[in-house]
């Protein structure tokens, strides 16, 4: 397989939207009517934020694989100033391609032209077992918090240089694009695209019944509704709460292998 990246052009928009509404197409509430990747990467185009520079697809033996894109945020310091940094988000990989490395070389070329750039950093919310494996570290290290002074482990920093992001303790602010987004919007969107059959997420109740009862009460107290939402919490931050061991924990990620899910690795 030979894998290139280039810049998008117009002419990518929508197999790229049609691409990312399928790689994020399971829904992880029981609630939602319709994912809203699709139209926040379509929305993400025309923010004040956007970063075209940094706006690639990657193509597998020429057919599109995989995209990634960027937009501005901000930290706002402890001491007053304000630090500019990156966010990316949605990266997408066309579900057949998963874990083939697409994600990280989009992600690698990116890494080297925003630092080209003068960028000092990279803040995203993501799945915190995964994106420490190329390099990001916990942003609660650099004393980085969510706008609402919250911190957790799927709140993760990436410097573009040694030091870049030392010093930078403060409030972490993502482009207002991301506010934008709700169920009717997307709806109304989805409609430029092929009906495509709903894919359910997997109740918790698949993992609690597993579970001893203390370590099910634990996992209770995340209030989590589905199996997927289980992604959003690190192996660590699980392993500490009151009722969970290592034995619970590998049952954890047992039952996520089981319905399609890496986690805890």
């Amino acid at each position: 397989m030979t894998v290139t990246l280039r810049l998008e052009t117009p002419a990518d928009h929508y197999a790229v939207e049609a691409m990312t509404r399928d790689a994020f197409w399971r829904f992880w509430e029981p609630d939602r009517e319709i994912c809203e990747e699709h139209l926040l990467t379509h929305r993400l185009r025309a923010a004040g934020g956007f970063v075209p520079e940094l706006n690639y697809v990657a193509l597998a033996d020429g057919e599109l694989a995989g995209h990634i894109i960027y937009s501005k945020s901000r930290i706002e310091r402890d001491n007053g100033e304000a630090l500019e940094t990156l966010t990316f988000g949605p990266l997408t990989v066309r579900p057949d391609m998963q874990r083939k490395g697409i994600g990280k070389a989009l992600m690698r070329r990116t890494f080297d032209e925003a630092k080209r750039l003068g960028y000092p950093g990279v803040i995203i919310f993501g799945h915190p077992d995964y994106y420490p494996r190329v390099g990001f570290r916990r942003a609660s290290e650099f004393g980085i918090t969510t706008s609402d002074g919250k911190s957790f482990d799927a709140l993760m920093a990436y410097p573009l240089c040694d030091g870049a992001l030392d010093g930078a303790a403060g409030k972490y602010y993502i482009d207002p694009v991301y506010d934008t987004l709700n169920q009717a919007d997307a709806l109304a969107f989805d409609q430029k695209f092929p009906p495509k059959a709903r894919i359910d997420a997997v109740l918790i109740g698949v993992l609690l019944e597993r579970l001893g009862a203390d370590a099910a009460k634990a996992i209770e107290s995340l209030g989590f509704q589905t199996l997927e939402l289980m992604r959003s919490k690190s192996r660590r931050e699980i392993l500490a709460l009151p009722g969970m061991d290592e034995i619970s924990v590998g049952t954890v990620s047992a039952v996520m292998a089981e319905h399609g899910w890496v986690w805890g690795r």
